[in-house]
C-alpha cells in the first residue's frame, strides 16, 4: 500500500527569471493530405469492458512544424564495443548542443512540410450523447518512451466507477501518440528527423481538440480517418471552447508539459488539467547534467531483437522495469514493440527519437513562467511523486511549482513511488483521479 501527501504552500517564493513563450505556429493539418495510411498495428477487440467500447483512429499532425528538417545522426552497421561507447558519447553531446542551439535561435532552415500522423485510441461509454447528462471526456498524454496503452490499467480500475450512474460520468477517453511513439511512429518513421520540438506535440494535441475532436460524444461507430470538423465549429471553438463535452486531460512527464502549454495557448478548451509530474520547471533548475544520463541511456538502449521472445526475456531482466505494475509492463511489451518483416522486432520508439524528446529546455521553462496566468475556470491537480526520484528534485521548488497557480488548484503526492507513477501504481493514480473528478465535476457542483 502506498500513502500520500499534500504539499503546503511555500513560505516564501523566489524572483525567477522569466521565459516567456513563442508565438503559436499554425495549428491545423496540412491543407493538402497524402495517401491516408492504414492503421499500422492489428485492430484489437472492440469490448473494453466495463460498458466502455474501444476504437483507434488516425488524424494528421500539425503542419508546418517548428522545427526545420535535421538529419538522423548516422549509426554504422558494424562496430566494436568500443566504437560504439565513443560514439554513443559524441551523439550524446552532438543532440544536446543542437537543441540548445535551436532554443537560443541558431539554427536556421525552413519548418518541416514532411505529412506526419497521430494516432488515437477512443474509449466511449455505451449509450454516450443517448441521455441529456453531461458527461467528462478525458484526453490523457503520455510520457516520454512510452504510448497511449498505458494508460488502460488505470481506466480498468476507473471506468467502473462511472460506468452505472455514479456522481460523475465519464463519457469518453481519448489516448494519443505522439509523433515519434507508439503506432504514429510506425507511421511516420520516414519523415521523422534529429530535432524535436515540445512545442509540436502541444500544437498536435491542440488540433485534435479544435479540428478532430468530434462534436459531441456518441457511442456510433467512427472512421478510421477521422473527419475534420466544419470550420465554422473549429472556429467557435477557438473562442468557446468544446460546447457539448467537459475536457479533463491528463499528461504524465511530457505530456503533462505539453498539455499545460496547449491550455496556455487555448484555455477556453480546457475544464481540468491534471498534471502528473509534468517536466515544469524554473530557469534556475539545471538539468543539464542529468538530461546527459538521460540522453545517453536513451541513445543506448537496445532496440531489436532476433524474436518476440527475447525481447521479452531482455526487457523482463532489465531493472528499469523492476517496480512496473504486470498489468502495464504486459501492455508496454504488446503495443510499445512491433514486428518486422524479417521477424525480428524492434521498439515503435527508437533510441534517437527518444533522446530528442529528453533534450527539451525551452518549454518546460515557458510553461512554469506562464502557469500563474492559467485562467481560474481550469481546474487543475497535481499528482507528484518524492522528490528525490522526481523532475523537480528540491523541495522547495516542488511546493513552489504545484502553488504556481493557487486558485482553483489542488494536489497531492503519492510516496513510496518515482517518476513513473504511472506504470508503477495505476490502481492509486485511478483513486487519486476519482477523487478529483468527484470533487470538480460531479453533477451537483456543475450545477453551481
Amino acid at each position: 500500500m502506498v500513502s500520500f501527501e499534500r504539499l503546503p504552500k511555500p513560505s516564501s517564493v523566489p524572483a525567477r527569471r522569466a521565459v516567456l513563450p513563442r508565438p503559436l505556429l499554425s495549428v491545423a493539418p496540412p491543407s493538402i493530405l497524402p495517401p491516408l495510411p492504414a492503421l499500422p498495428s492489428a485492430p484489437r477487440a472492440a469490448d473494453f469492458g466495463h460498458s466502455y467500447t474501444l476504437s483507434t483512429h488516425i488524424i494528421p499532425s500539425a503542419s508546418p512544424r517548428n522545427t526545420p528538417d535535421i538529419p538522423l545522426p548516422h549509426v554504422p552497421e558494424k562496430e566494436t564495443k568500443q566504437e560504439r561507447r565513443d560514439r554513443l558519447r559524441r551523439q550524446t553531446t552532438e543532440v544536446l548542443e543542437l537543441k540548445e542551439a535551436y532554443e537560443r535561435g541558431e539554427v536556421r532552415g525552413a519548418h518541416s512540410e514532411k505529412a506526419l500522423w497521430n494516432v488515437v485510441n477512443r474509449y466511449v461509454r455505451k449509450g454516450a450523447g443517448s441521455t441529456e447528462r453531461k458527461g467528462i471526456t478525458v484526453f490523457m498524454a503520455h510520457a516520454n518512451g512510452l504510448h497511449k496503452e498505458t494508460f488502460e490499467p488505470i481506466l480498468h480500475h476507473l471506468l467502473p466507477k462511472t460506468a452505472s450512474g455514479g456522481s460523475y460520468q465519464i463519457d469518453e477517453v481519448w489516448t494519443f501518440d505522439a509523433v515519434q511513439h507508439g503506432d504514429s511512429a510506425l507511421l511516420n518513421a520516414a519523415h521523422l528527423g534529429g530535432l524535436f520540438d515540445w512545442a509540436d506535440n502541444s500544437r498536435d494535441i491542440l488540433n485534435f481538440f479544435l479540428h478532430y475532436l468530434p462534436e459531441a460524444p456518441s457511442s456510433e461507430p467512427m472512421p478510421l480517418h477521422l473527419p475534420r470538423v466544419p470550420s465554422v465549429i473549429s472556429d467557435a471553438r477557438r473562442v468557446h471552447g468544446l460546447r457539448q463535452r467537459t475536457l479533463v486531460t491528463v499528461g504524465h512527464s511530457f505530456g503533462g508539459t505539453s498539455l499545460a502549454l496547449a491550455a496556455h495557448y487555448f484555455p477556453s478548451l480546457f475544464s481540468g488539467l491534471v498534471l502528473v509530474d509534468p517536466v515544469i520547471m524554473p530557469f534556475e533548475l539545471d538539468r543539464r547534467l542529468g538530461v546527459w544520463g538521460l540522453t545517453y541511456g536513451g541513445l543506448s538502449r537496445r532496440e531489436t531483437w532476433p524474436s518476440k521472445e527475447e525481447a521479452v526475456s531482455s526487457l523482463s531482466a532489465s531493472p528499469f522495469f523492476g517496480r512496473w505494475h504486470p498489468d502495464v509492463f504486459k501492455l508496454y511489451l504488446d503495443h510499445a514493440i512491433t514486428t518486422m518483416p524479417s521477424g525480428e522486432v524492434k521498439l515503435k520508439c527508437t533510441s534517437i527519437q527518444e533522446a530528442t524528446v529528453f533534450v527539451e529546455a525551452q518549454c518546460t521553462r515557458e510553461v512554469w513562467t506562464i502557469f500563474d496566468k492559467l485562467p481560474e475556470h481550469i481546474a487543475i491537480h497535481w499528482i507528484v511523486c518524492p522528490t528525490e526520484d522526481s523532475v523537480v528534485p528540491e523541495e522547495d521548488m516542488q511546493r513552489e511549482r504545484v502553488w504556481r497557480r493557487p486558485a482553483n488548484s489542488t494536489n497531492i503526492r503519492i510516496l513510496d513511488v518515482t517518476h513513473l507513477l504511472i506504470q508503477e501504481v495505476p490502481r492509486d493514480v485511478a483513486e487519486v483521479l476519482h477523487d478529483f473528478f468527484l470533487d470538480k465535476f460531479t453533477e451537483k457542483r456543475a450545477k453551481l
